[in-house]
């Protein structure tokens, strides 16, 4: 059965255990997912100036591998996306994702006049 995914969706299979590290999404686009099936953990970080410096600087680290940059940023959110449910990320936030059971997630990428501050920084 073809899914019938357009131009500019995603879709993304992960399996219970495994991480993707912080990221912006391209461009500094804003994000929204979708959980078809699974469980995925989702840390979301602002881009306020004292977490982006901080990311530059965790970046460039040789920590980087041994500590969780959430642990270290102002106001992060855990945020848990179950089967069925949405989330969206506004631009310029940095997520990292845990996938908490097999999950098959699709989402897209976009840009709003809301968000061009998050991505101007």
């Amino acid at each position: 059965h073809e899914l019938g995914l357009e131009a500019g969706l995603f879709a993304n299979i992960s399996v219970a255990g495994s991480f993707a590290d912080f990221k912006f999404a391209p461009g500094g686009a804003a994000l929204w997912l979708h959980a078809l099936f699974g469980k995925k953990a989702l840390c979301c970080i602002p881009p306020t100036t004292w977490n982006l410096a901080a990311y530059l600087s965790w970046l460039n680290t040789e920590q980087r591998d041994a500590s969780f940059f959430g642990a270290l940023a102002e106001e992060a959110a855990v945020i848990e996306v179950h089967a069925g449910e949405t989330v969206l990320i506004p631009a310029g936030w940095l997520v990292a994702q845990g996938t908490v059971a097999d999950a098959f997630v699709i989402g897209s990428t976009f840009f709003n006049a809301g968000g061009i501050g998050g991505v101007l920084r």
